[in-house]
């Protein structure tokens, strides 16, 4: 059994099997992927966000199991891992509380317009009373968001999910919340600058969710446009993000997709994808 670990850092000792570790000790591009699942042909990937589509596939025909390390899976085709019998798994549970709790400081650090605040130079935010609050996404991370931000009292919270009843539909989230966070995989279209400019002119943005949400071209022109608005972005459409127009503008506050990047979710779910890898193959690795 030969298993690549693609993602890094990945802390728990494998035995029992032939293991490939990261050599690189950071995110892999998509064409290093490439390169060792060619020269692996792994039965087993231990994964982090990068994409599989049927062209990755194609270089690992050996592959029977995707266990990736985190929540989404979108960056993985599923239906063709269907097609091929490669299950695919993921860790549901262990990044929650983590990616909760670096919500809740985007949205006090940009109410507060700490990312501004200057020496002696203040600049003047909002208490979160003053706010309604749209949160896109009610499972498990936008259901503890809206449980958490109760304490703060804010105005209203809509929720916005296909599969909640009493959704709010989105255009009317997005035209009277002051803070909207997003919390789902996808949406039925990429929100496009004529989705922002039916937004509130100093609406706040969060996203630690997917970067393929926002089309970011868009984002950043509308943000450079609309100074008052403000946006808390971990996830990028392209990782790393480092030399994007995003980074230019003083209203946007990034970070390095840090939403599960706590030793205590790190842990859980490095733990919990190979616990996955374990009942498939039905043996004992740790």
């Amino acid at each position: 059994m030969k298993i690549v670990i693609t993602t890094y850092p990945f802390s728990q000792i494998v035995s029992n099997c032939n293991v490939v570790y990261n050599t690189k000790k950071m995110k892999y591009s998509q064409s290093e992927i490439r390169d060792v699942i060619s020269k692996e042909n792994p039965d087993v990937i231990i994964a982090g966000t990068e994409r599989y589509s049927s062209d990755e596939l194609d270089m690992c025909p050996n592959l029977k199991l995707i266990s990736r390390v985190g929540v989404g899976v979108s960056s993985i085709d599923l239906g063709e891992c269907k097609r091929r019998n490669i299950e695919v798994r993921n860790t549901p549970d262990a990044p929650t509380n983590s990616v909760v709790e670096l919500t809740l400081s985007f949205i006090l650090t940009l109410t507060k317009k700490l990312h501004l605040q200057k020496m002696w130079n203040k600049t003047i935010g909002k208490e979160l009373n003053e706010c309604v609050v749209g949160i896109v996404g009610y499972g498990r991370i936008g259901k503890k968001v809206a449980e958490k931000l109760q304490v703060f009292n804010p105005k209203e919270i809509l929720i916005n999910d296909i599969l909640l009843q009493d959704s709010v539909k989105l255009d009317e989230l997005c035209s009277r919340c002051d803070i909207i966070s997003f919390h789902t995989p996808t949406l039925d279209n990429t929100i496009t600058y004529s989705e922002l400019d039916k937004m509130k002119k100093d609406v706040i943005l969060i996203n630690t969710s997917r970067g393929t949400l926002f089309n970011e071209d868009d984002l950043y022109r509308w943000l450079k446009t609309n100074t008052s608005a403000s946006a808390a972005i971990d996830v990028f459409e392209n990782e790393p993000y480092v030399n994007g127009d995003l980074c230019k503008l003083d209203n946007v506050f990034l970070t390095p997709h840090i939403g599960s990047y706590t030793s205590n979710a790190r842990e859980k779910m490095e733990s919990e994808a190979l616990k996955n890898v374990e009942t498939f193959i039905g043996g004992d690795l740790i």
